[in-house]
């Protein structure tokens, strides 16, 4: 049964954030509200912002008072690949960050429409360099992403691999947009019980980003050859549109002998994880997140 807290969100959810998410409403206005409902972000006395320029974009650190440091979280936030930032997503990171006991960047990654496709996973690829250049293991990595940062989160894996180079430990996806030809069946099935989401503002956005390229592997990682990554963890809402994008992204890594759980919750929306501190359902799957990235740590 739903808290009565996330039952209070999920109506400013969908009176704030639905009917921002709209092809109507231009991506600048889009960005503005967004920007302005994450003044709700306050991040406590225990953690620590830090501004630092990764390679290719500006990020932020975020440091929980009990962080190591030679343990990290690259954290690629949603939005479209059009909206957000990391000011959207510091809930959720802070939270992550004491959790995991580690430090979490989060990349400010180019944008569309002005910074279309292979922008985002270059500037994503280029910080997870970053990180290991000032020090940090492999082993001691963990990528984590929500939607349209949960597909960037296959990408830059599939990008990494591309370039020969070591993947982090492992990865979580928070409700992840893994299709951007949308041939999902929830798309249609779940439309009305989607309260963030709707087919016409993911198709503007994902021709905005990938343009002719919606069917590319770095753009729809579902399309990709899904072998040999990292330990995986997916978490998505049965209410959502893009239900169908985690269940087919479970099941092809599944195929490919790699190792995935699959999280369905019931009743929640599209990434609720990101109201923790304000509903249980979102501090508790925060927490199943935490304890699946620092299993696969080296202490």
């Amino acid at each position: 049964m739903a808290s009565i807290r996330s039952r209070f969100i999920k109506q400013l959810v969908k009176h704030r954030i639905g009917r921002t998410l709209r092809a109507e409403v231009p991506v600048e206005q889009q960005r503005k509200e967004l920007e302005q409902l994450s003044l709700i972000s306050v991040v406590s006395p225990t953690t620590k912002i830090r501004e630092v320029l990764a390679p290719n974009c500006p990020a932020e650190w975020v440091t929980h008072r009990n962080a190591r440091s030679s343990h990290a979280i690259l954290f690629l936030h949603g939005g479209g690949f059009n909206t957000g930032s990391p000011k959207t997503h510091r809930l959720l990171t802070e939270r992550l960050s004491a959790l995991c006991e580690a430090v979490v960047l989060v990349p400010d990654y180019r944008l569309a429409p002005e910074h279309p496709f292979p922008a985002a996973v270059n500037d994503t690829t280029a910080a997870y360099n970053w990180l290991v250049g000032r020090g940090f293991k492999e082993e001691n990595i963990a990528l984590v992403g929500d939607s349209a940062g949960g597909g960037l989160v296959m990408s830059t894996l599939l990008k990494l691999q591309q370039n020969n180079r070591r993947l982090p430990s492992a990865a979580v996806c928070i409700s992840p947009w893994v299709d951007l030809t949308m041939q999902g069946e929830s798309l249609v099935k779940n439309e009305k019980h989607d309260i963030m989401l709707n087919r016409e503002w993911m198709s503007l956005m994902a021709s905005q980003y990938a343009q002719d390229k919606l069917a590319d592997p770095l753009c729809s990682p579902l399309f990709a050859e899904l072998k040999d990554l990292p330990p995986i963890m997916i978490q998505v809402s049965d209410n959502e549109i893009l239900l169908d994008d985690a269940q087919a992204l479970s099941e092809a890594i599944k195929k490919n002998g790699g190792e995935v759980v699959l999280e369905v919750w019931r009743k929640m929306w599209h990434v609720w994880p990101l109201f923790v501190r304000w509903m249980p359902e979102a501090n508790v799957a925060a927490e199943h997140a935490a304890s699946f990235i620092t299993r696969y740590w080296k202490n």
